[in-house]
């Protein structure tokens, strides 16, 4: 009995370990292993841009991008992008997307959200003249 609950200790120990060390995303593509993307969309600098970093990216050529939220005058701002993946990289990341505008000159204007900040990625490929998509969409509170 004393073996069997030192063994169970263990596991679980290891098993939190893991996870703090590769973060509950990776454990979970571990388990499935499956090639589906695996997407981290997070604030960066005091919430003023937003990024994200896709794993399992290599079967798909192209990656549609779209950001959304509303100001505080009730008006809807998208951002729009499209990632050409060609060279079939697993691992992409794009950081440092504003969430305002800014000029020329680089002085930049930060919006005052209302509402969360909505990602929705559309990855694309072809394989033998059929086209396949695959969408995911994040919400960032």
């Amino acid at each position: 009995m004393k073996s069997v609950l030192i063994k169970i200790i263990l596991f679980v120990a290891v098993l939190i370990s893991t996870s703090y060390l590769l973060g509950d995303k990776q454990i979970l593509a571990k388990q499935n292993n499956k090639n589906v993307p695996i997407v981290d969309f997070h604030y960066n600098w005091l919430d003023l841009y937003v990024g994200f970093d896709i794993e399992n990216t290599s079967q798909y050529t192209q990656i549609g991008y779209e950001i959304s939220y509303i100001k505080n005058d009730d008006q809807t701002m998208v951002v729009k992008g499209i990632i050409d993946n060609s060279t079939r990289q697993s691992f992409i990341e794009r950081e440092k997307i504003i969430l305002g505008s800014c000029s020329t000159g680089g002085t930049c204007i930060y919006d005052n959200r209302t509402s969360p900040v909505t990602l929705t990625l559309n990855f694309s490929r072809s394989h033998n003249g059929h086209h396949f998509n695959y969408s995911v969409t994040e919400i960032l509170k």
